[in-house]
């Protein structure tokens, strides 16, 4: 039988806290660090999508009777 558990493995319950939703304060901390550092990495993500975007090898104006032909 382990500790903290029945004959049938049903919880005893002795610490009646665990139970009703109450955590302990480093877990409050890491799950507050977790949702910023995603707010943050998703942010600058968008932000270095929305830069680049358009970003790239510029349009050259080359008019059609200056195209070079290749043959």
């Amino acid at each position: 039988m382990r500790e903290g558990f029945d004959e049938r493995d049903e919880p005893t319950l002795t610490n009646i806290d665990d139970y009703k939703g109450v955590h302990s304060d480093e877990k409050r901390k890491i799950i507050k660090l977790v949702i910023i550092s995603g707010l943050i990495v998703g942010s600058m993500f968008a932000l270095a999508r929305w830069y680049f975007w358009d970003k790239g090898e510029p349009e050259l104006d080359i008019k059609k009777s200056e195209t070079i032909k290749h043959y």
